[in-house]
């Protein structure tokens, strides 16, 4: 994957995490368009990091999005 193509995910992803948790899976759908990959990557990298969360609890949040900042998580998604 490209730099571009993980900068449209990650921006998508980061756009959803702004909404309320109900309505970020259905926010990735309809910006995804057609586009059938960007959806289902976008979703699979915002469960990914939901799972994170709630498997490292609240004490390792921070931890977690300083990881996900650097972009490492990318290898775990391909």
């Amino acid at each position: 994957m490209d730099a571009a193509r993980w900068k449209q995910i990650d921006d998508l992803v980061d756009a959803a995490r702004e909404l309320s948790a109900d309505k970020r899976e259905q926010f990735v759908t309809e910006r995804s368009g057609d586009d059938v990959d960007l959806r289902k990557k976008g979703i699979q990298f915002y469960k990914l990091t939901k799972q994170m969360r709630i498997q490292a609890g609240e004490e390792y949040v921070h931890f977690i999005d300083a990881v996900l900042n650097q972009r490492k998580v990318s290898m775990l998604l391909f």
